[in-house]
């Protein structure tokens, strides 16, 4: 299967399924399903921003795996058409994966290649790289994936002070897992400054591998929440043979459309990488938990 194909189909995640009608409406360019999923979710610690205070028993929301039960959600808040933006109680409960993967959803369906990216941020704290997920989008006029965030809204732009085109977000800004481990390895970046926050245990070498190998996973079309862990992951890396995986997972990762078959063999055939379920779930609003499900 061509590069194109791949990521133009749905995956067992994103598939609308019951509620592919609703994509019907929706417009046929990037910055217009940025605009829609916008209007459809906000971010579980983003909320103040529009002056709304979540309440703590919907907080849940954020551990939807699957769109359907997102669009499920969605409708059951509001039952207007998904192009209709949401006032922000209205809105599903997420965090920047809930953004990608849905956007991801509709790209697909409007036949974008789209996949999701696991990274790091760098345009929210100066000096610091947040945890964040967004998508690619294939340029087939450039022939290059394209970074977009669908999360950033004028809003988030103008608080964020972003001077960037949120639609084709530069490499050092938006830093994929690979590239991360990589300057680290080689002394160009600090690993610290890489995380959740900066003052978060949820930062350094440890989790700069999970998000490599979280976006390894993410381009074999398997868009889990950031929260999962599985496989390899659930070990300390620190063994030669160790980091010698996630040195080359680092290049697979970032390989682009001539690296394609090897993402997926690479992912397919080396013990650990594949999504198994049940996963170990370390939900920032419930206990950490073993999660069985479908895929």
């Amino acid at each position: 299967m061509d590069l194109a194909t791949y990521y133009t189909e749905q995956s067992s995640i994103t598939n609308p399924a019951e509620y592919a009608h609703l994509y019907e409406d929706l417009p046929y360019d990037i910055a217009g399903l940025c605009k829609v999923v916008q209007g459809l979710i906000i971010h579980y610690r983003g909320a103040a921003m529009f002056n709304y205070t979540i309440p703590d028993e919907r907080l849940a929301e954020i551990d939807t795996r699957y769109v359907p039960k997102m669009l499920a959600r969605i409708r059951e808040l509001d039952d207007r058409p998904l192009t209709g933006a949401r006032s922000p109680e209205k809105r599903f409960v997420g965090c920047c994966r809930d953004f990608a993967t849905l956007f991801c959803s509709m790209a697909r369906y409007r036949g974008i290649p789209t996949r999701t990216r696991i990274g790091f941020a760098a345009y929210f704290t100066p000096g610091f790289n947040h945890d964040h997920e967004i998508v690619e989008c294939w340029d087939a006029k450039e022939q290059r994936w394209r970074l977009v965030d669908p999360e950033m809204s004028e809003r988030h732009i103008q608080e964020n002070r972003i001077r960037f085109d949120v639609h084709d977000v530069p490499r050092d800004q938006f830093i994929v897992g690979g590239l991360a481990w990589q300057w680290c390895r080689a002394d160009r970046a600090n690993p610290d400054k890489f995380g959740v926050e900066p003052d978060s245990f949820a930062k350094g070498w440890w989790f700069i591998g999970h998000k490599l190998i979280q976006d390894l996973a993410a381009q074999n079309k398997m868009e889990l929440l950031l929260w999962d862990t599985w496989g390899i992951m659930l070990k300390e890396l620190t063994g030669e043979e160790d980091l010698a995986l996630l040195d080359k997972l680092a290049v697979v990762t970032q390989a682009g459309a001539e690296g394609f078959a090897e993402q997926l063999s690479t992912y397919e055939n080396v013990e650990g990488l594949k999504v198994s379920p049940p996963v170990m779930s370390y939900s920032p609003v419930a206990e950490p938990q073993e999660v069985e499900f479908a895929l």
